[in-house]
């Protein structure tokens, strides 16, 4: 978490302050941000899509959750956005075709 941007506001903790504090209640609550595994449960269609410029949430974890997806054998759609769109985090409603991809 402290290697994404979501973290900043949590700088100020310490590793083991934040895996105590934070990390482990949330396991224990049965919310271990494991989406990469849970995403086998989803049985209906999946519709994801990524900007390759998300400066949030990197591509590369994505991809990796379209990964997961796939190897569990559900049924994907991964649209993933050039950098050029500059669609970045929370733009990707603005895409002219958008209308088209979704089923």
């Amino acid at each position: 978490m402290m290697g994404n941007v979501m973290g900043i506001p949590l700088r100020w903790m310490s590793e083991e302050m934040l895996q105590k504090y934070l990390m482990e209640p949330l396991k224990k609550a049965g919310l271990d941000m494991v989406s990469d595994k849970r995403i086998g449960n989803i049985t209906c269609p999946i519709l994801m899509m990524h900007a390759e410029n998300d400066h949030v949430i990197p591509v590369a974890l994505a991809r990796k959750l379209k990964d997961a997806a796939v190897a569990a054998g559900r049924d994907v759609k991964y649209v993933e956005f050039e950098s050029a769109k500059n669609y970045k985090h929370k733009f990707i409603y603005m895409a002219p075709d958008l209308s088209s991809l979704i089923p």
